[in-house]
């Protein structure tokens, strides 16, 4: 009997002290981006999460409610749009600015897809078939442009 609560206590323990210092060693990240760019992908990364939870199920997309979605995707095509000017990217990578710009034209082109799907209202199905090719486009441009890393 004793044996289960040691064993309990034990891995609680080691539970807290892996959860303080990945907390530690992600707040003092010395990769930490406070870049206009960074800025406007953390938003995007929000947007876009918010859209895929959405349309994750029938359920979600009726909890969220077409309106929601459509504001959300209205809001990502104009985080896309803001993102086509910067040319950081591109000079980080030592590639063509053309390379940055076709890439957010890609996401721009199927966020506007995506939001025609939506005022269509063809349901959830179709929503979700419809997220795929912008979060292709997300994929896509990050295997170029963030390369050195994690994401």
């Amino acid at each position: 009997m004793n044996r289960k609560w040691t064993v309990l206590l034990a891995s609680m323990g080691v539970f807290a002290l892996v959860c303080a210092f990945s907390s530690v060693t992600s707040v003092a990240s010395p990769g930490a981006d406070d870049s206009p760019l960074h800025k406007l992908m953390e938003k995007v990364n929000k947007t876009h999460n918010s859209l895929r939870n959405a349309v994750k199920t029938p359920v979600a997309y009726k909890k969220a409610g077409t309106k929601q979605i459509l504001e959300d995707a209205e809001a990502l095509l104009k985080q896309a749009k803001e993102s086509r000017d910067f040319t950081e990217p591109a000079k980080e990578q030592k590639k063509p600015q053309k390379e940055w710009t076709d890439a957010t034209d890609v996401m721009i082109k199927t966020t506007g897809e995506f939001i025609e799907v939506i005022k269509a209202d063809k349901g959830p199905a179709e929503a979700k078939k419809a997220l795929v090719p912008v979060t292709k486009s997300c994929s896509d441009c990050h295997a170029i442009f963030r390369v050195d890393e994690d994401f």
